[in-house]
């Protein structure tokens, strides 16, 4: 029985000291549109809400949020200071197509490319788009995979329940 308990307790301290927090928008390197690195801890440090998106040219219903999300920005920039931010997690060969897609579409949202896929990785995604919330001090608050018609709804309740703290 003391075995059991010993390893258990081993457990949840290893996880605790060793094991990166999914609490937390991971600390990654990622590329800007124009050629420039960037690491992911700059989200962190600006003192207002974030959407940040983990998205692929291949999907449909990212492509849809994204477009959505570009409908909302402005009124959430005024209601809610909020930033969107969208991360690209097609592979290095796609890049240039990742590029122009962005700018055929007008997004005025910051867009950056992680070629690697690392922060869908630690943040063990499953779908995109992955669609997280974050707080002003990055620490992430909403969680949704998957993109459907009551998506934005379930962003803007989560970004009026952030204001109202």
């Amino acid at each position: 029985m003391t075995r059991i308990f010993y390893s258990a307790l081993f457990l949840i301290i290893f996880s605790t000291v060793f094991g990166q927090s999914e609490s937390v928008f991971p600390d990654l390197q990622l590329e800007t549109t124009k050629d420039r690195v960037i690491s992911s801890s700059y989200f962190k440090q600006t003192s207002h809400p974030k959407v940040v998106v983990l998205w692929s040219t291949a999907s449909r219903q990212a492509i849809q949020e994204l477009n959505a999300l570009e409908l909302k920005k402005s009124i959430w920039n005024k209601s809610y200071e909020a930033q969107i931010i969208s991360i690209a997690l097609d592979n290095s060969k796609k890049k240039t197509k990742v590029i122009s897609f962005v700018n055929s579409n007008s997004w005025t949202f910051d867009c950056y490319l992680d070629t690697s896929a690392k922060s869908m990785i630690a943040l063990k995604g499953k779908n995109v788009p992955l669609t997280l919330i974050l707080n002003e001090t990055g620490e992430i608050v909403s969680r949704l995979e998957g993109f459907d018609s009551g998506t934005i709804d379930k962003i803007q309740n989560q970004l009026t329940k952030m204001s109202e703290q």
